[in-house]
């Protein structure tokens, strides 16, 4: 009974395993395409002659519902100077865009987002891969050289002689 529980958690878990790297290998995979895509839009919609415009209609739109600055002395809110709301507004959107690029779009010092994400992932898949084959050679019951070795030579080194040794 006890080893048909093992073969079924060991059964689930390989299938656990195969699921999570297939999700891993499709979701870098998407990754990798649709960042490219999104990465090419960003680019031609900044280099579109309306960008710019559209931005600043955008951040006058959000300036105009800003909620008027509280008076601490209890007299009437104040209004924010309409082109103080306005440039904070453009730069909180430009800043917004700037999130957006630096997600897909990489630097030559800096890589995108995206690409972090991406090497993550693999790394993800390789250190699954390696827990995974560390796991299966301690069920098979197989050593680890590097530590007989290094529990071999802790042994030589408390010898005292070459005989002895």
């Amino acid at each position: 009974r006890g080893l048909d529980l093992r073969r079924a958690e060991r059964a689930a878990f390989i299938d656990y395993k195969d699921r999570l790297l297939d999700y891993l290998r499709r979701f870098i995979g998407d990754l990798v395409t649709r960042s490219a895509e999104i990465a090419g839009l960003i680019i031609d919609i900044q280099q579109h002659a309306a960008f710019r415009p559209l931005l600043e209609r955008v951040a006058e739109r959000d300036a105009m519902d800003l909620a008027p600055v509280p008076d601490l002395e209890g007299a009437e809110p104040a209004q924010l100077d309409p082109a103080l709301a306005r440039a904070r507004m453009i730069d909180e959107w430009q800043a917004r865009w700037s999130g957006l690029e630096a997600w897909f779009i990489g630097s030559a010092d800096k890589p995108s987002q995206a690409e972090l994400l991406r090497s993550r992932a693999r790394r993800a898949i390789s250190d699954l891969v390696d827990a995974v084959v560390q796991l299966n050679e301690r069920r098979l019951g197989r050593s680890d050289r590097s530590a007989d070795y290094r529990t071999l030579a802790a042994w030589f080194m408390e010898c005292e002689t070459d005989a002895e040794a």
